[in-house]
Formats: structure tokens, sequence, C-alpha cells
């Protein structure tokens, strides 16, 4: 047997191995989960996990800050305004490093309050792969049983917590996209956040304002000045966006200057890489020849294989600069595509296709309101 087809049969049985030590493993986990021990990694804040035990234990430093988010929001505070003043406490979040960099967060105090593990449950199964897509699955099919661990909640305290989640549900922002013209395009200039929309009645009738009402980790929002949605705020953007301007063309030009240097660098650089091989291929032949030593052959091999590693890599570089531009815009495409938007926006009767006509032509628009006016930056597709 060679040594290729031994490897291959090693690579079959580690495989093999690999797959029952998996479902081992998930077997072991299912069966202690039934138990009411706990199998899902780390546990959520404010137990921590004991190894010599194998269970789950409240620690009581962390337990007085779950107290007191768990109260707070029953009696009215909102999940921001707990993780601001979570914040500016410095009250340590419950994961650090880049998992949340940016300290306690509305999310992840909504995530603690409605975690059923907290009631002294253990739950497992919610997710699985098939075929290496993570699929959730439906909640009847979880593995729900008392926990051994200690609850820090009651049954009433999570029912009134589901209750005013439930009074306080906005309509996702997936299911608000293209409702009004601008929905999903305007960001805000300082903060770089998606601007909100809010709809405002007066005596004379309704309007709409763009705002932005972004709020940084320490409770500071936001400076950005808002402003009224009225006609003549569409027609200066219309004229914004239909007018292309000389810095847009030189923009473009120099862009496309920029992806031709790319790829005439390249070029040349397959081109060295194309003779350094060559140049190897050389040596070797002038070595079967005899007419260079084997020490001299090792002296230069390794001289053009570090070239050609750093080649390879270039080279990799200029592909991937020129992947991340391949669908480089020419001045004809903005001109036709400006073309096409008028058409959608002439013919749009409602905010939907005028936002389907903004989409067409529009990366994003970026926002920024100063006291001598309104500056709209455009950014195109």
């Amino acid at each position: 047997m060679s040594d290729e087809m031994l490897f291959d049969f090693q690579a079959v049985f580690a495989k093999m191995e690999y797959k029952m030590i998996k479902k081992r493993m998930r077997q072991g986990k299912v069966a202690g989960a039934k138990k009411g021990m706990w199998t899902n990694g780390s546990p959520p804040y404010p137990y921590i996990y004991n190894r010599a035990t194998k269970q789950i234990e409240v620690d009581a430093d962390k337990l007085k800050i779950y107290r007191e988010i768990v109260d707070k929001y029953i009696l009215g505070m909102s999940t921001l305004e707990i993780a601001i003043n979570l914040n500016r406490r410095c009250i340590a979040p419950p994961y650090v490093g880049k998992r949340n960099k940016y300290g306690w967060s509305h999310v992840t105090v909504h995530r603690l309050l409605i975690n059923e593990i907290h009631l002294g449950y253990i739950i497992y199964g919610k997710s699985r792969n098939h075929r290496g897509t993570p699929q959730l699955v439906d909640k009847e099919d979880w593995i729900k049983v008392k926990g051994e661990h200690e609850p820090v909640k009651t049954e009433e305290e999570h029912e009134q917590i589901l209750a005013r989640i439930a009074q306080n549900a906005i309509i996702p922002r997936k299911c608000r996209v293209g409702t009004l013209p601008l929905s999903g395009l305007l960001y805000c200039s300082k903060c770089g956040r998606r601007m909100q929309f809010k709809r405002r009645e007066t005596k004379n009738g309704s309007y709409w304002t763009a705002m932005c009402v972004y709020a940084y980790p320490d409770g500071t929002k936001c400076d950005q000045v808002g402003r009224k949605l009225d006609d003549a705020f569409y027609k200066a953007l219309y004229q914004k966006i239909t007018k292309i301007d000389e810095q847009t063309l030189e923009l473009v030009d120099e862009i496309n200057e920029q992806y031709q240097e790319l790829q005439a660098l390249c070029e040349m650089k397959q081109k060295e890489l194309a003779q350094t091989e060559q140049a190897i291929e050389n040596l070797f032949e002038l070595y079967e020849d005899g007419k260079i030593p084997k020490q001299r052959l090792s002296d230069r091999i390794a001289g053009h294989e570090k070239t050609k590693a750093e080649l390879e890599a270039e080279i990799e570089k200029c592909k991937t600069a020129l992947a991340s531009q391949v669908n480089l815009v020419t001045v004809e495409m903005v001109k036709r595509r400006i073309d096409e938007f008028k058409n959608l926006w002439l013919n749009a009767t409602d905010p939907s296709d005028q936002n389907s006509a903004f989409r067409l032509l529009i990366e994003r628009i970026v926002y920024d309101r100063k006291d001598d006016g309104l500056r709209l930056d455009v950014l195109y597709k």
C-alpha cells in the first residue's frame, strides 16, 4: 500500500471518529439538559459556572445589579435608560472584548430581562446546524426543564416584564422599509447612524420630520438638528440627485484612473511572477546538467522563492482591490440611472414607489444641518 493511499484511509477514519465524538458530545449535552444540568457554555448574567460541581451559581455582586435592572424596568425605566445608568457608573457588562466593546446597551438589558434561565429553567436546543447553516428551532421542540440552580426572579416579575415589552412593542425596522421616500437611506453625518422619521400633528395638518435620536453609551445624545420633510426639501434633493456636478465627474474619472493603474500593476506583477517561476525551472535544469553545485542551487532557489512569495502576496492584494471595484461606476452609467430615476419618480404614485426610485440610484444620503443651512451628500451606487 502506498503512502498516499494510507493517508487517504487515515483521513477517512479520522473523519468518522470526529463525527462520532461530536455525536456523543451532543447526546451527553441533551442527557445533561434533561437532568437539569447546565450544558450551554457560559451562563447568563448574574450566574457563573462552577467547574467543581458542574453547576451554575449566583454571583452575589452581579445579583445586586441584575435585581436593580429588573426592579427599575418594572417601575417604568426603559432599557436604554438602564443601560446608560450602568455605563455612567462604570458597571462591567456581561461580556467584554469584541463581543461588547461599548459597554451596556438596551439590547443587552432586554435579553437579560426576557431570559427564562433566571426563572430556574434549563433550556437547550434553541438552534441547530444543518449542513453548516445555523437554524432556529420551534419553541415547542426545545428541551426545557427545571434546573438545579437558584432562580433570581419570580414568575410574576417575568409576566410583568413580558407585558410591558408587549405594550411598548414597535414595528420592526425591516417592516418599515419603503414606507417613506427616504426610508433606510438618510444617515446622520455626526454619529453615522440612520436617521429616523416622526409624524407631527398641527392645526393645519400633519407632516414628517427627519431626526437623529441616537444616544451614545454614556447617555449623550447626538446634537444633529432635524428638519421638516416638506416639498421644498424634496425639490432640493431631486435637483441635487439629478444634477451631476463637476466634482462628481472628477471623482468618477479619478476612480476609473485608479482602477486602470491597479489593473496595470497587477499585470506587471503577474509577469514578474512568471519570470521568477521560469528562473527557478532554469536553475533546476542547470543543476541536472551538472553546471551548478547543490549549495549554490539551494541559495539561489531560496532567494527566488522569497521573491515569488512576495509577488504572490502583492498579486492577491491587487486582485482583492480589483474585486472590490468590480461594479465600477462610469459617467455613462450614472447618467443612464438618473434618466431611469426621473422616469420612476415622475410615475410614482405613493411613498413606496418614490423610495424604490431613490434606491435605484442611491446608496445613502448623508444629512448635516448647521446654522448656515442644510447639506446633503449623495452617495451613488
